[in-house]
């Protein structure tokens, strides 16, 4: 999946979208959801978001098709696709997915976990309405940010005017999608550049974005599960001395 002549032009819009205009509106967001002036703010970031990825995945699916985003197509990379990789980056995965909700169920990490999520809970769902906008919007995040991230930038640096390699594109992604999650903080750009090098060296060993794709769901969808924790054992949360 190269794009180039006409498809150009869209290429830059989808880019600049989802590199400029989406980080800007993120913090537009944030204050929204930091001073809410609706009780049902939160619902309508859910919204905005998932319609304004859908919206560019949309775009870039009728460029170029489906099949073509969705089915590995890039260069090569220094480290082949091994089973044996494969199988720790899942495992990898597992752990992070997985681990803290068993480790919810004791009261000392309980309260580790509310202090650790305390600077977020203002974007984290609360009602059962939210709780499911929630869940639409961390599957739309999973499938959309597969694709716009992991099939379609890289393709999209290899391409004139930039002409990078495939190895320095898929690192450039990797950068910049740690980069739009900056109002995490500098180890949220981290977390979340190491996710997207491990999102793209599976798409690249399987050969299809479906594996990345479950993964990162499951990975955003882990959210309600932490917040269900921190909320409903509030009693034995223990106040820093």
């Amino acid at each position: 999946m190269f794009p180039s002549g006409d498809s150009m032009i869209v290429s830059h819009l989808v880019a600049a979208i989802v590199l400029i205009a989406m980080p800007i509106r993120s913090i537009y967001d944030t204050r929204a959801l930091r001073a809410p002036s609706s009780p049902y703010r939160k619902a309508y970031t859910y919204i905005g978001v998932s319609l304004i990825l859908w919206a560019l995945t949309a775009a870039v699916w009728l460029e170029y098709g489906l099949a073509d985003t969705w089915r590995y197509g890039g260069g090569s990379l220094p480290i082949g696709a091994s089973r044996l990789l494969v199988g720790v980056v899942l495992v990898y995965f597992a752990a992070q997915i997985l681990l803290p909700l068993a480790l919810g169920l004791h009261a000392d990490f309980r309260s580790a976990m509310k202090q650790s999520y305390a600077s977020r809970s203002f974007v984290l769902p609360v009602t059962r309405a939210e709780t499911w906008l929630y869940a639409w919007t961390a599957i739309t995040v999973g499938i959309c940010e597969e694709v716009l991230f992991r099939a379609f930038l890289p393709a999209y640096l290899q391409a004139a005017p930039y002409g990078l390699g495939y190895g320095t594109a898929f690192l450039a992604a990797a950068v910049l999608f740690g980069l739009s999650h900056f109002l995490q903080g500098v180890s949220g750009i981290v977390q979340t550049f190491v996710a997207a090098i491990l999102f793209g060296y599976l798409y690249y060993a399987t050969g299809s974005l479906l594996v990345p794709v479950v993964i990162h769901a499951l990975y955003d969808l882990r959210i309600i599960a932490i917040a269900r924790i921190v909320t409903r054992h509030a009693d034995d949360i223990k106040s820093p001395s």
